[in-house]
């Protein structure tokens, strides 16, 4: 084995990663995978909200009475759906 092939002994790597780093980096991926989850969900929302709107158009082409309900249910839905990103 040549000096690049060498693996890194233990007591070496422990003198270049102290317990403070590791911590701070699971904490960083922790942090990186929540907020992971709230985009992916953030764009869900997004989504969801977009074909409720094709579907409260097309609602409105046949009972245009119906807007104040179709409103109610557009708006109701972003609410709830951005209350449980909090």
């Amino acid at each position: 084995m040549n000096h690049i092939q060498k693996s890194t002994p233990k007591a070496e790597l422990s003198q270049l990663v102290n317990p403070y780093q590791l911590e701070v980096a699971k904490t960083l991926s922790e942090a990186m995978a929540d907020n992971q989850a709230l985009e992916l969900l953030a764009n869900d929302i997004l989504h969801k909200v977009g074909n409720l709107a094709l579907t409260q158009s097309e609602i409105l082409k046949n009972t245009p009475e119906a807007k104040d309900y179709t409103d109610y249910i557009l708006k109701a839905f972003t609410y709830y759906a951005t209350e449980k990103m909090k």
